[in-house]
């Protein structure tokens, strides 16, 4: 178990083309700060850092998100929730499907479209 700042990795495997990470949102981490005051749940941003931490850890290498397709939000996620994330190689270069779920349930999905970090 891994703690960062505002979640937990409960967990991360890799295996054919596919990186998979459960981790723990954390009742007071600060991707929920300001969104919103009385009812907290994880904004849209934080689901796309999220899936590109997956993307990261699929690559093995630093990568910049440069755009996202077709993304959907399903579901809440609140403070406190465990929340997958998965990542596999989509069918051209740098792009990479994303599912984020919650229960077993879907709370965002897309397509990242990334470039490997020059810097790295």
């Amino acid at each position: 178990m891994h703690h960062y700042r505002g979640f937990t990795l409960l967990e991360a495997s890799g295996a054919a083309g596919a990186h998979r990470a459960r981790l723990r949102l954390e009742p007071a981490s600060p991707l929920f700060a300001g969104h919103f005051p009385g009812h907290p749940v994880l904004p849209a941003i934080a689901h796309l850092g999220l899936a590109l931490g997956g993307a990261r850890g699929l690559e093995d290498r630093e990568l910049t998100l440069v755009g996202v397709r077709g993304i959907r939000f399903r579901r809440l996620v609140e403070p406190g929730e465990d929340i997958e994330v998965i990542v596999t190689r989509g069918l051209e270069a740098g792009a990479l499907r994303f599912e984020l779920r919650c229960a077993e349930t879907l709370a965002s999905s897309g397509m990242l479209v990334v470039r490997a970090d020059a810097r790295a």
